[in-house]
């Protein structure tokens, strides 16, 4: 983090050009001038101060140490309680794309998961807030920055028979899973997450333990 701003890094000089373009007005990267006349997207205006900057840069020099700490702490926390009966742990896609923040859970019904993060004072992830999208009213709502409601509204989506629906409820098996399931926080304490529960970057073994003992203890009662 940055406080208010942050960076994009891109594989290809051509991402990275269009990244520019868009951040800027349409302009080439460094705003080299040559560009007037033939921008080839409407940019817009995205700036940051030079001090947040120079903290963005700071921070960038961090990621892959912090991004190791993260990993080798979640690594250690879940070889902590692995052996617990009756859980399991939620499947990464990308694990080498992971940046380690939290730990997802999975207990076997809603009613353990709701008792134990009651109890550890994290909740499940069904109800731990803003990036769920049963709690998303301007999602659900269809609520744009257009004041029309357009893309929802525009005759190039309607015309083809666009009417999509959004509503609480409309993902069954998603609600399902995510009313069993919990996050420990790893490196992020994140009530929009429920990950109030748990470690952080800084934690050293010995609380990393303790912790894992704490959930330990909390899951055995309740399964």
């Amino acid at each position: 983090t940055a406080g208010d701003g942050g960076m994009v890094l891109t594989r290809t000089e051509e991402q990275y050009r269009r990244a520019f373009a868009v951040h800027d007005q349409g302009h080439l990267p460094l705003r080299q001038g040559v560009e007037q006349g033939a921008r080839a997207v409407l940019g817009l205006n995205f700036k940051m101060t030079e001090l947040v900057a120079a903290v963005v840069l700071a921070q960038l020099k961090k990621v892959d140490t912090i991004r190791s700490l993260l990993r080798e702490k979640k690594a250690r926390f879940k070889q902590d309680i692995a052996d617990l009966e009756g859980i399991s742990f939620r499947h990464l896609p990308d694990p080498d794309g992971e940046a380690g923040t939290v730990l997802t859970v999975l207990f076997p019904t809603e009613e353990i998961a709701r008792n134990v993060g009651k109890e550890l004072g994290c909740g499940v992830v069904a109800d731990s807030g803003w990036h769920v999208y049963n709690h998303m009213e301007h999602v659900l709502g269809k609520k744009t920055v257009d004041a029309t409601g357009c893309p929802f509204t525009c005759p190039f989506y309607t015309d083809k028979g666009g009417a999509v629906e959004y509503r609480q409820g409309m993902l069954p098996r998603t609600d399902e899973i995510l009313a069993r399931a919990i996050n420990i926080s790893i490196g992020v304490a994140d009530a929009g997450l429920g990950s109030g529960f748990g470690i952080t970057v800084l934690s050293e073994n010995d609380e990393i333990e303790t912790k894992a003992e704490q959930f330990r203890a909390v899951v055995e009662r309740y399964r």
